[in-house]
């Protein structure tokens, strides 16, 4: 077989590396997603200063749903940023963010109208037959509605997505969604899977329409069983040609763009090029679903799913939070019990950073709070001398040789 034969076989290449944690999604894989009540307050980072003329809001405006309370100049970089909820800004200031740094960064602060009245709500132009839009209009209506990745660093969707549009650009040749969701505990990405396969059918619709893929492959880990058999339906109901879901066994972190591309198409990207180069967009479903409703319904990002879990967590839960919420409320909403040792993790365990505080708002890139307790974070083996005996760099997907950078960092060798 060909390498094209192969992939539309759905066969699963390998990776160098990578671990079998254990994956405690239990808490929340089985649980609907539900709807947080209003907060009385948003706290929204807005990536742009107190008085710069990106900002289109002042202290004293009523804002609406939808509404933009930033237009951003550097358009390679940042994407405007929206308020879910109507309500009046009472404070351009410093916040603390939800960021391994600690450090703060300008936010608006919206105290929330007791009452929403949905007819206020702002919404742009919808495109249902997307199929007779330029997709360069297309891609302006994602950036102007927002959408950002929702699966890792929250770079701007429709700058990937122009590397591989235009006559001097290289083509698409495949587009992998990336439904993977490695990461123990969290489950966001599994139950948008389950509950909206349909949305995300759109989604890939319109990113077909803009990329022109040769090949479109949805993959997903062996252990979402549900959301493999929903996507399935949902691509034979809407009879896509050339898309297919491709199962991958469990491992960590086959969920990292450049190892699901590898796992995928057996490319493997180096890491000072850029996945589009080689004929490949990766786009996480969030995101997906994203464009569907920025496209379809004229929806900005302004709202997303996040897992709550951990046994801290009195109501584990899959919850729609508009961004801006406080950490803090969610908290209060799920019955929360402080442990001895009380510690919140933005993200997963492997890839999360504990939160200096809870009061922090919700972003667009928060797809998980995980609270343990304080038999999670026991350690369960008595740490050791490093004996450099090369485990930690035999299952190193990057190839780092991490006991080398440890003992670099022992001995304050930072420049090497």
């Amino acid at each position: 077989m060909t390498k094209w034969e192969k992939i539309k076989a759905g066969h699963v290449f390998s990776f160098k590396g990578g671990i079998t944690p254990s994956e405690n999604k239990e808490y929340t894989e089985n649980i609907a997603t539900t709807v947080l009540p209003n907060p009385k307050k948003l706290v929204i980072p807005i990536k742009v200063l107190p008085n710069s003329d990106e900002l289109l809001v002042k202290v004293g405006d009523h804002v609406v749903a939808n509404q933009a309370l930033t237009n951003p100049k550097r358009i390679n970089r940042q994407v405007p940023i929206h308020t879910a909820l109507s309500g009046t800004v009472t404070e351009i200031d410093l916040k603390p963010i939800a960021h391994a740094s600690g450090l703060s960064e300008p936010c608006v602060v919206i105290e929330v109208d007791e009452k929403q009245n949905p007819e206020e709500a702002i919404y742009a132009p919808k495109y249902p037959n997307f199929k007779d839009i330029d997709p360069l209009v297309l891609l302006k209506q994602i950036r102007d509605m927002g959408v950002a990745g929702l699966g890792g660093a929250g770079f701007p969707t429709d700058v990937k997505l122009k590397s591989n549009v235009g006559e001097d650009k290289p083509r698409c040749e495949i587009l992998i969604v990336n439904g993977a969701e490695c990461e123990p505990y969290i489950t966001c990405d599994d139950r948008i899977m389950q509950e909206y396969s349909d949305q995300i059918i759109q989604g890939i619709c319109v990113l077909q329409h803009i990329l022109k893929p040769k090949f479109t492959v949805v993959a997903i880990e062996d252990n979402k069983p549900t959301a493999i058999a929903n996507i399935n339906a949902a691509i034979q109901k809407a009879n896509l040609a050339d898309t297919r879901v491709t199962v991958l066994p469990v491992k960590y972190p086959s969920g990292a763009a450049r190892n699901l591309i590898k796992l995928i198409t057996d490319v493997e990207v180096p890491y000072n090029a850029r996945s589009a180069d080689y004929g490949c967009i990766v786009q996480n479903v969030g995101t997906v679903y994203a464009v569907a409703d920025a496209i379809i319904n004229g929806q900005a990002l302004t709202k997303r799913i996040v897992t709550v879990t951990g046994k801290a967590i009195g109501k584990p839960s899959n919850i729609w939070v508009p961004i801006g919420t406080s950490v803090n409320r969610l908290l209060v909403e799920l019955s929360y019990k402080m442990p001895k040792v009380p510690r919140i993790i933005a993200g997963g365990p492997m890839m999360g950073f504990t939160l200096p505080t809870s009061n922090v708002p919700i972003d667009k890139t928060t797809n998980c709070i995980l609270t343990p307790a304080d038999e999670e974070l026991m350690r369960t083996k008595p740490q050791l001398p490093c004996i450099r005996c090369g485990r930690c760099a035999h299952v190193c997907p990057s190839r780092l040789v991490p006991f080398e950078l440890y003992n670099q960092c022992r001995n304050n060798e930072f420049d090497k």
